[in-house]
């Protein structure tokens, strides 16, 4: 026999309910700016109140959201794209290009404040050609340019003068509207009786509350206090799977063991020597042991393999080969966790096992660790080519088999606000 959410999947959606979210991270007050969603709350705030340009469909396609459609040149430099018409941000004013253009300058006159993203490094110009028309003319051609729009980061918001205000909690266009907001706790937010979405956020409202503790955000899903929780833990999906109650989703997230490499010291400057740590490390072991199976291995940016594989004999010819000699230290940061000590007591085991003299040491507290190799959890991959990355960590979430979804469930838990509905 199907699950209650098994059988609800090729159902009417209904419309109604409360829906209950609970994440690790907390956000703050200045977090409401969508520039600043980085983490998981964060992204679900900026995707429940707003909209971007385009979005990426249940099934994985990039279609258009505020944009009615949109289209390329033969190489990807210049991008069109159409808004579509009617839509109202939150307080009443009409969305228009201007709006477009404000919420992309914003980014590109603050960068120091705000860490872009890639969308927002390659535009050159954006223009309005007219008939709610927006051009972005690129600094080189990429037709991914669409995908990258999704990010909740480039929510549009609305514009007074050519100026956004990130403060104001009314200037989305989104499913949901927020009605009350405690900073670092909870958020509250009522359904847009003026979505523009038909079809689409059937929920009359939801709560978004942080509960930073793995066992305790765990407990409240399976004690019935939350219908939704985020970073479900690998080591205990096996538990979760065995309730009858609850379903797991789980997608390839961008959370990533990452090891940065100093380059511009010795031994690291060595591309050989890089190499050899490359083929050194046992990735497969660190998908198994540290994320119990709920992630891929990773690849590299540091140095020249594209698809590094586990040769010890190859990484202790390359070690010699390097003149290297004398100790290197693995730097953990001050705030690792046991999975994270897990990971670099494995790396240490298998670099060590190629002949390299290496150990594992506890950065002390605000520790400057950029001229030293040193591991941590990432979430955006570092792209100077400094960085190793032996594994990718699965996101896992876990919901109420109340809940319920289409035939194929979303790629990402970053919209079931709008998309799901209870059974």
């Amino acid at each position: 026999a199907m699950s209650l959410a098994k059988r609800a999947e090729a159902a009417t959606p209904n419309r109604g309910g409360h829906l209950r979210m609970a994440f690790a991270e907390s956000i703050q007050s200045d977090a409401l700016d969508p520039r600043l969603a980085i983490t998981e709350f964060a992204k679900s705030v900026a995707y429940a109140r707003g909209n971007t340009l385009t979005e990426i469909s249940n099934t994985g396609d990039v279609i258009g959201e505020l944009a009615l459609g949109f289209n390329s040149n033969d190489d990807g430099s210049i991008w069109h794209f159409d808004l579509a018409p009617g839509i109202e941000f939150h307080n009443g004013k009409s969305l228009d290009v201007s709006d477009v253009i404000a919420s992309f300058v914003a980014y590109k006159t603050n960068h120091a404040a705000y860490d872009p993203p890639a969308a927002v490094e390659k535009i050159a110009t954006i223009q309005a050609p007219g008939n709610g028309q927006i051009a972005f003319h690129l600094k080189r051609g990429d037709p991914d340019f669409a995908r990258k729009l999704t990010d909740p980061r480039l929510m549009i918001t609305a514009s007074r003068d050519g100026r956004v205000d990130p403060s104001d909690t009314r200037n989305g266009t989104g499913p949901y509207m927020i009605e009350h907001f405690e900073p670092g706790q909870t958020i509250r937010l009522l359904r847009n009786p003026n979505y523009f979405k038909p079809g689409r956020a059937h929920f009359e409202s939801l709560s978004l509350q942080s509960i930073p503790d793995d066992a305790q955000r765990l407990y409240a899903l399976m004690n019935g206090d939350v219908d939704f929780v985020s970073d479900v833990q690998p080591q205990t999906v096996a538990l979760v799977s065995q309730t009858p109650s609850l379903e797991i989703l789980e997608t390839m997230g961008p959370r990533h063991l990452a090891i940065s490499l100093p380059l511009h010291t010795a031994p690291f400057d060595n591309p050989g020597f890089r190499q050899a740590l490359q083929y050194a490390i046992n990735r497969d072991e660190l998908v198994d042991r540290v994320f119990f199976g709920h992630g891929t291995v990773g690849t590299d940016s540091a140095a020249t393999l594209d698809h590094p594989q586990f040769d010890p004999a190859r990484a202790k010819a390359l070690v010699g080969a390097s003149g290297h000699y004398g100790a290197i230290a693995l730097h953990l940061p001050a705030n690792a966790t046991a999975n994270l000590v897990e990971a670099g007591r494995l790396i240490e085991k298998s670099i060590r096992a190629v002949g390299i003299d290496i150990t594992l040491a506890n950065a002390p507290s605000n520790a400057d660790l950029s001229n030293v190799m040193h591991l941590q959890f990432a979430h955006a991959q570092n792209l100077q080519g400094n960085t190793l990355i032996p594994a990718y960590s699965n996101q896992i979430a876990a919901y109420s088999n109340a809940l319920a979804h289409e035939p194929k469930p979303d790629v990402s838990s970053l919209k079931i606000h709008e998309r799901w509905w209870f059974a």
